[in-house]
Parts: structure tokens; sequence; C-alpha cells
């Protein structure tokens, strides 16, 4: 799927449908951590009842996909999302981890919901150290709604 976004130029146009649960289906973990680590930072932090805002804040840090990930990846193309949503609110960006909008969350936050959660150390030490340097500026953010406005 990378490979195929990455080809896109101005003028295509990636069409994504998306629905609850398509989270499980693009788990695409970060250089370094394996999705094994990130499945257990998720278990982790379910068994101390994040939520699912805690939850996405940290799994959009760990992905290339989600946080927007995946419009990133398509570059100039035009991306246009359907959604069936299960969520309240039918908040794009918590449906599927949001991987077509702009993410709202910022690795700070992702370490913050560890923390209130006190969990920071029971996640595996791949997951802690790339959120850890995530927050240094050693990673990228996920692709901001500033971002999207031209303002950052």
């Amino acid at each position: 799927m990378e490979s195929l976004c990455r080809s896109l130029g101005r003028d295509d146009l990636l069409l994504v449908l998306l629905s609850g649960g398509a989270s499980a289906l693009l788990p695409a973990p970060v250089a370094g951590v394996s999705l094994e680590e990130k499945a257990a930072a998720t278990a982790v932090l379910l068994r101390a009842g994040a939520t699912i805002h805690e939850l996405n804040a940290v799994r959009k840090h760990l992905s290339r996909l989600k946080g927007g990930g995946l419009a990133r990846l398509a570059g100039k193309a035009r991306v246009a999302t359907l959604v069936l949503s299960d969520v309240v609110g039918d908040d794009c960006s918590t449906i599927g981890s949001g991987p077509t909008v702009p993410d709202p969350t910022t690795y700070a936050d992702a370490l913050a919901a560890l923390d209130r959660r006190g969990v920071r150390r029971l996640v595996p030490r791949a997951v802690r150290d790339h959120l850890e340097a995530g927050e240094r500026g050693q990673h990228p953010e996920t692709p901001s709604p500033a971002a999207r406005a031209g303002r950052a």
C-alpha cells in the first residue's frame, strides 16, 4: 500500500473506504517498533482502562499510516475518504485512527496518556523509546490540523 501511495501524482485520486475496526487492519508500525510491541502497548493501555482517545494518541504515533499518515504518503494526490462511522459524534480522527485526516494529538499527548494510566514503564522499551524520541523532535509529528491549514 505504501509504495502505491508514494507513486501517486497530482492528477491521481486516492479513494479510501473506512469503517470502524479499520485500525486493526492498518497496523504498519514505525521503524524500530515491531507489530508485537505495538500490540503489547495497546494491551497494556486497555488493561489500564485507557479511553479510545488515549489509545489512539499512542497508536497514531506508533504507526506509519494512522493519524494522517496514509494521506501524507499520498503526497500531492487528492484523497477522498468515505466513512462508515461507529464513533459517537463521527470524529474522523478517531474512526480507524484517522489515516487520512489531520491528527490533533502529539507525541507529548501519547506519553501523557501512558503516564495518566501509570504504564509508561510497562510498555515495551522500543515503544517508550520511540515516543520519547518523538517528543524530543527526533521523529516527525503526525500531520496536524494547523499544518493542513498551512499554518505549521
